[in-house]
């Protein structure tokens, strides 16, 4: 401190006031490695000084947490903006760096990092249960499991990104706040958005979501007497697709049935039709049908190597409890090896939570043949 008067004549000197003898700045030399780093002081040391400053050249690039241990006093870890781990990728090599001990934490701090944009830093994964803890090492995530969340354990004002790796359902409530108020299904490999606006209370936003289509299981036909799948959930429409599907017996019929609880499959109630264009004209079925869902236009598929059937059906919301309305197209080669577009649609005409269909031949088996099932969320 120096204190002039008007006349610029010093009246008063104290250069060394408001400095603190104990506090300066540590150089640390024999640095080495990147995660767990160990260095010397130039001037042994023996205990670590609240608010000294330690300046230290890294050696490698950190992947993990950081921690520090100078003159085998004691590794400490060292975090940035106070309280936040150092995360993968922060500390290059050839970087120098400036920590301060803080011995109410027990902590080195950061005091000179970079605000360079960088990559989201991948945190520990989120455990299956539901109610996990959503960890501090990063601002990306990935979520393990298939258990329903009910809540998260996290503090205030952190924004995250989470991708669940198998596919749950977040409950909407009190601890989970959606956009539309309603339970939202993450698919596997779905991405959303968590802000924290309180401790345990967070705002979930859609990144990418179930609007479209997502795999959910296939089937192989190998002389089969039919193809099925089960497990239809409300809230859901499906799309099953068929590829390289040949019957076993010479003219027959593509077909399916929906089936109820069990399932017990449907043989009667379907209103629909089935047209087919072929190279030299139009022809329809015979009109609207009962006994089952038509995927084909008539009767003429034929068994040989070349003659097989595609398709891609969609159902709207089967599991829901009212009519169950369907629609697709198709392709089969006849007996002649002719081409043949196939359209078909309809509804079963019973109110019924449908859970389940197959595919079979009117007579014969499914010689081969591959079927997907896909789903979305029926928005």
């Amino acid at each position: 401190m120096v204190v002039d008067d008007l006349n610029d004549v010093q009246k008063y000197q104290e250069l060394d006031n408001g400095e603190s003898p104990d506090v300066g700045v540590t150089a640390l030399e024999n640095v080495t490695g990147g995660n767990t780093i160990v260095a010397e002081a130039t001037s042994t040391i023996t205990a670590y000084e609240d608010k000294e400053l330690y300046a230290f050249r890294t050696a490698q690039l950190n992947t993990t947490a950081v921690t520090l241990n100078v003159d085998g006093v004691g590794a400490k870890s060292v975090v940035k903006n106070h309280d936040q781990p150092i995360q993968s990728g922060n500390f290059e090599a050839d970087q120098n760096i400036i920590v301060s001990y803080n011995l109410t934490d027990d902590v080195f701090e950061w005091v000179n990092q970079n605000l360079k944009s960088v990559a989201s830093y991948k945190g520990t994964d989120i455990a299956d249960s539901a109610a996990p803890t959503v960890p501090t090492d990063g601002d990306y995530f990935e979520a393990l499991g298939t258990t329903t969340k009910t809540s998260f354990a996290i503090a205030a004002n952190r924004d995250v990104t989470v991708k669940s790796v198998s596919g749950f359902t977040l409950t909407s409530g009190a601890s989970i706040v959606t956009e539309t108020g309603d339970d939202v299904d993450i698919d596997a490999g779905g991405v959303f958005r968590l802000q924290s606006t309180a401790a345990n209370v967070v705002q979930i936003t859609k990144v990418s979501s179930s609007s479209g289509w997502t795999f959910v299981s296939s089937a192989t036909a190998s002389a089969s007497a039919d193809v099925s799948f089960t497990g239809f959930e409300a809230g859901f429409d499906y799309l099953i697709t068929g590829a390289g599907v040949q019957n076993a017996t010479d003219l027959r019929q593509l077909v399916a049935e929906l089936g109820i609880a069990g399932p017990t499959y449907r043989t009667s109630g379907y209103i629909g039709m089935a047209g087919g264009v072929a190279a030299s004209a139009a022809s329809l079925s015979s009109g609207e049908y009962s006994a089952s869902i038509l995927l084909q236009s008539n009767l003429e598929q034929g068994n040989a190597a070349d003659e097989t059937a595609s398709f891609e059906m969609t159902i709207l919301d089967p599991a829901a409890a009212t009519d169950t309305y369907f629609q697709g197209i198709g392709f089969h080669r006849q007996q002649t090896s002719a081409s043949r577009v196939d359209l078909f649609g309809g509804f079963h005409s019973t109110a019924e939570a449908m859970d389940a269909i197959r595919f079979f031949y009117n007579t014969g088996n499914i010689a081969i043949g591959e079927f997907k099932l896909y789903k979305r969320v029926n928005a």
